[in-house]
């Protein structure tokens, strides 16, 4: 079902980040704008008018999925919501995420707002390029300094906490989407990305892609087709004569698929 469009929850935020991180400097600060939730909604807890980073936005969006996170970082990106939807549905098309389609920048319900596992993927893929993306979504807990006082914030994805090689990324829920949860795991040279939608509760999200990640690290062996010291090759010296040795700085590890082979 990779590419089956479904209700995606919070994983929307994936994109709000991302067009969130073209559009705004993370030092930069900026103004809470007002957010009315309906009951249940995840929340940073901010107040209008609050003076709050880009950068601790982008941590309250991804550790505690907050609604009013996403609707700031929209309104300071593109001055509205709707003009910030527009942004990320471009960002999309830019991507080649062909079965997807925004109409919030939260993961509500909302007709027009789907997705499918594996744009998720490769979304998740293009954004974990970013230092300051991957750093964000493998932190248990973080520290917000720009808010007055200081606030302290746990992640969500308790994925974190049941192997040391998870690496991050999303959770999400709503009545439509069941529980939805995209995971990232890097072991022995390895990096992988799975994506479960429409689990039945909470701990089945995270069994599930701890099972789908384990499964794939079994697909990968890890090969050192570079040793360091090892002598890669012997170029002529022009009109000197005599040869120079050309020797590896550091040792190269790959991780090779079952039935790949490995050039050099």
């Amino acid at each position: 079902g990779a590419e089956e469009r479904s209700a995606i929850a919070s994983t929307t935020k994936l994109m709000t980040a991302y067009v969130a991180m073209k559009e705004l400097g993370p030092e930069k600060v900026v103004t809470a704008a007002p957010y009315e939730p309906i009951y249940g909604e995840s929340l940073l807890g901010l107040q209008e008018g609050e003076r709050v980073s880009v950068h601790d936005l982008l941590y309250g969006l991804l550790l505690v999925s907050g609604n009013d996170a996403a609707h700031t970082l929209a309104v300071a990106a593109a001055g509205s919501e709707d003009r910030f939807v527009g942004q990320m549905n471009r960002y999309a098309a830019a991507l080649g995420l062909a079965n997807t389609h925004y109409a919030n920048s939260i993961g509500l319900d909302q007709r027009g707002n789907y997705s499918t596992a594996a744009d998720l993927a490769t979304l998740t893929r293009r954004l974990q390029r970013h230092a300051a993306f991957a750093e964000i979504v493998d932190t248990r807990s973080a520290r917000l300094r720009s808010l007055s006082p200081p606030r302290r914030i746990d992640n969500s994805n308790d994925l974190l906490a049941m192997a040391p090689w998870v690496t991050g990324v999303k959770t999400g829920h709503t009545f439509d989407a069941g529980y939805v949860l995209v995971a990232s795991g890097e072991r022995d040279g390895v990096s992988l990305v799975s994506v479960t939608i429409g689990s039945p509760t909470e701990e089945a999200r995270f069994l599930e892609n701890l099972e789908l990640l384990e499964y794939g690290f079994s697909q990968y062996q890890r090969r050192l087709p570079i040793r360091r010291g090892q002598d890669l090759a012997d170029p002529e010296i022009r009109y000197s004569g005599g040869q120079l040795p050309l020797r590896a700085e550091r040792s190269l590890q790959v991780g090779v698929r079952r039935g790949e082979r490995v050039d050099l």
